[in-house]
């Protein structure tokens, strides 16, 4: 039994991972630096600004996108801001962004190369 699997999905699989990475980009830099401006010191809100344009452009994505669901996380929790819904969803969409990958349409795609995995049983079928 083989198995394909596409590092780096493209068509409309790709376009869909690129257009999550961007709204979880944008709803950080909004959810952090627009609405929670007065609660974070300006050195977390470039820092949340910082990894919301490197995930937008797919730069090492599975660690950034941890990074910034779990700094979202630890923000919330230090300067006292309550878990609301939108914290929530940066940690979850963060989560599934690192679990499924930047897609062909990002840096890592052009850094890493598209390649297709190709599984086989034991006896080569």
């Amino acid at each position: 039994m083989r198995k394909l699997f596409a590092t780096f999905p493209a068509g409309a699989p790709g376009a869909a991972l690129l257009l999550l990475r961007l709204s979880v980009a944008a709803h950080a830099s909004v959810e952090c630096v627009l609405e929670n401006a007065n609660d974070l010191p300006i050195w977390a809100r470039g820092a949340v600004l910082l990894v919301a344009a490197i995930l937008g452009l797919g730069f090492l994505t599975p660690i950034v996108s941890l990074l910034s669901a779990s700094a979202g996380a630890l923000l919330s929790l230090h300067f006292g801001m309550f878990p609301n819904a939108d914290s929530v969803f940066l940690l979850i969409v963060g989560i599934v962004v690192a679990m499924l990958g930047p897609g062909a349409y990002s840096v890592d795609a052009r850094l890493f190369g598209r390649r297709v995995v190709v599984l086989t049983t034991r006896d080569g079928r």
